[in-house]
């Protein structure tokens, strides 16, 4: 079966399923809620408050949230996160767990986008099979599964998703959530 191109209706049909899930539009507007109220990331309490309802909504696997609020607090993040430094998701992913260093990608990319949505999107194992197959369909992009792994390669490739179909008008949290319905779509979930 050949994928068919996204269009900007498809993307548009799509949120629109998305935001009509009950479920989805409580996480939404609960993260909404708590990223607008708790802006920074200078106190242990409101990180810890984001970090763990983020973990809970999205199914990040973070078994310590204690310590990644603690490091999120300690890595001064609010500034980079103004800027748009897409380096501030590699900062955040790379947390030090009984001196072992693990890497939640995914939860990092999820963190910094409920902050600036407009500058990262979220990238998980839906949106990057979802990646793949339309490369393999329409070879919009050169780039390998593992390159989406590296957080600048994935917004790079994301972009030319958006330039290769024209839907440049149509705001990056909007093709995360096409990508993540088609990907768990097509992987039966």
């Amino acid at each position: 079966m050949t994928l068919p191109a996204p269009t900007a209706d498809a993307i548009r049909a799509a949120v629109a399923r998305y935001v009509a899930d009950p479920r989805n539009a409580l996480a939404d507007r609960t993260l909404t809620f708590l990223f607008r109220t708790y802006p920074q990331n200078t106190d242990k309490t409101c990180v810890l408050l984001k970090v763990a309802t983020l973990n809970a909504l999205y199914s990040t696997q973070i078994y310590d949230v204690i310590t990644v609020a603690k490091h999120i607090v300690a890595s001064s993040i609010d500034t980079r996160l103004g800027s748009g430094d897409l380096g501030v998701v590699d900062l955040i992913a790379r947390v030090t767990f009984r001196a072992r260093i693990r890497t939640n990608y995914s939860f990092a990319t999820k963190y910094c986008s409920w902050h600036r949505p407009d500058i990262f999107p979220i990238c998980d194992d839906y949106v990057r099979k979802r990646l793949v197959a339309y490369k393999k369909a329409h070879r919009f992009a050169r780039f390998s599964a593992d390159a989406l792994t590296d957080y600048p390669e994935f917004v790079k490739v994301l972009k030319a998703f958006q330039e290769a179909f024209k839907l440049q008008d149509i705001p990056l949290r909007d093709v995360d959530k096409f990508l993540w319905l088609e990907g768990k779509a097509a992987s039966g979930a």
